[in-house]
């Protein structure tokens, strides 16, 4: 995944999803269950970075989800959808 590519770069990373995975149970550090419907529990600016990769398709507001992500962004908002 993007996270563990990041931290093999010694880059500080945090992986959200609204399921746990498998692959999760050995890094509790690097991920969250987290549900985008409902206010990130982050702090403002609390990331340099955040990204966003096929999810806003899934959301029934999406301009609510763009308000969270954009809170808890420092600098950079990276979004990707699928065939828009």
């Amino acid at each position: 995944t993007y996270v563990h590519r990041a931290v093999t770069q010694n880059i500080q990373a945090l992986g959200c999803d609204i399921q746990e995975f498998e692959g999760w149970r050995s890094r509790r550090d690097l991920f969250q269950m987290v549900d985008v419907t409902k206010p990130l529990p982050f702090r403002d600016g609390q990331f340099e970075t955040v990204t966003c990769f096929e999810v806003l398709e899934h959301v029934q507001n999406s301009s609510e989800l763009l308000a969270s992500l954009w809170r808890v962004c420092s600098k950079n908002l990276i979004l990707s959808v699928p065939n828009c």
